[in-house]
């Protein structure tokens, strides 16, 4: 993680599913995501981090905030659905 966080502009951070894993498709598609809408995340320095559960999240942001890096975090929501 560390040698893709020293010279980005932008960080995401993505925990959208419980079996996200690194090199999964939410990375692919947020890039695309951001081609679509005109940017290269490589040349304007955004990288994608796949935390996967979002216990880690802490974690990546603590190290995002002591190098300095501004970040997103991007998770999905769980919904606990209770039976009456």
């Amino acid at each position: 993680m560390a040698d893709r966080l020293w010279f980005d502009n932008l960080v995401v951070v993505l925990s959208l599913f419980s079996d996200s894993r690194p090199g999964s498709s939410d990375s692919f598609l947020l890039g695309l995501a951001f081609k679509s809408l005109g940017y290269d995340i490589n040349k304007i320095g955004v990288s994608v981090i796949e935390c996967g559960e979002k216990t880690r999240l802490p974690l990546f942001i603590k190290v995002c905030q002591s190098i300095g890096i501004p970040f997103n975090v991007a998770i999905d929501v769980d919904i606990l659905l209770i039976a009456t």
